[in-house]
């Protein structure tokens, strides 16, 4: 029977860049910075008297420019420092085995098994897999957990399950 089992443990670093890449993949998120720093362009230009666009003070659009570009990626990292640091999990060296009809994860104080058909999604990013369980949530595991033959094998298991939504790069 075909079964993969690795290994990893996370940083906060690496989490945080993995939290800003789910946030900004929607192109919405990408747009809203791109509007705040116009925002600020027009409304600095305006108050050191080198683009006039504005009739009056635009302090609404320079406050609005300001939460636009800035809000958003201090508020990411403010949340993921708080995930991290609040569930210990997060930081526990965990042991993932899979095979044809079962995940199996083991950390230094949980244990947890499930089925491949009960799963929601299974998404491969650049760095990353995340196997969603609800909509939700998701575990992460670093791509470079995997070595070369784990990884295709890995793919071979999941690429298997016709009842859940399975986004693996070939």
């Amino acid at each position: 029977m075909n079964e993969v089992t690795i290994e990893c443990r996370l940083e906060f670093e690496r989490y945080l860049k993995l939290m800003y890449s789910i946030v900004y993949q929607k192109p919405i998120m990408l747009f809203m910075p791109i509007v705040g720093i116009l925002m600020l362009f027009f409304s600095i230009g305006y108050y050191i008297n080198f683009l006039i666009v504005f009739n009056e003070p635009p302090l609404t659009q320079l406050i609005m420019g300001i939460m636009f570009t800035f809000l958003l990626p201090i508020s990411i990292y403010i949340q993921a420092k708080k995930s991290f640091v609040t569930n210990a999990r997060l930081t526990e060296v965990i042991k993932y085995t899979f095979n044809q009809s079962m995940i199996y994860i083991k950390g230094e104080s949980f244990k947890s098994e499930m089925t491949w058909d009960k799963l929601f999604k299974i998404k491969e990013m650049k760095n990353w897999v995340l196997i969603y369980p609800n909509k939700h949530s998701f575990h992460l595991i670093p791509k470079d957990s995997f070595n070369l033959d784990q990884m295709e094998q890995f793919r071979k298991i999941a690429g298997q399950i016709k009842c859940v939504r399975v986004d693996l790069k070939k």
